[in-house]
């Protein structure tokens, strides 16, 4: 009986162990194309991945409308990272992203100035090294 019930406790605890860890939040290209220098992971790990990341939405409880996910991104064929770098440019070009009410609630996403050229210029660089290939 008490090894039931400590097999009982032990799997959620197992559970809740698992889902609180710090997520990795980089993305993942060590087979795939893309290359992220640490200025733009940076970037990205702030200001993008609390919302556009496998576990970073399910803690935040926050789900993107949109397609991108970076947790994804290296995984996915060189055809959609293309067209996943040119719409993360536009985005952040257009001011769209991230999106204003997010940043009210959590001022410490917020891109400046030089974080969007540089998010940008990255974006537009890889999506155009890609398509060369």
């Amino acid at each position: 009986m008490k090894k039931n019930l400590l097999f009982l406790l032990a799997i959620p605890l197992g559970a809740l162990l698992f889902a609180f860890q710090s997520p990795d939040q980089s993305i993942n290209s060590s087979d795939q194309k893309l290359e992220v220098p640490e200025n733009v992971q940076n970037i990205i790990s702030t200001s993008c991945m609390p919302c556009h990341s496998d576990q970073a939405c399910w803690l935040t409880r926050f789900r993107p409308k949109s397609k991108l996910n970076f947790d994804d991104l290296a995984n996915l064929t060189k055809a959609k990272q293309v067209n996943r770098l040119h719409k993360i440019a536009d985005e952040v070009k257009e001011g769209r992203m991230p999106k204003k009410s997010y940043v009210k609630k959590h001022p410490e996403i917020a891109l400046s100035a030089d974080n969007k050229a540089t998010l940008i210029n990255w974006a537009e660089k890889q999506a155009d090294r890609l398509v060369g290939e």
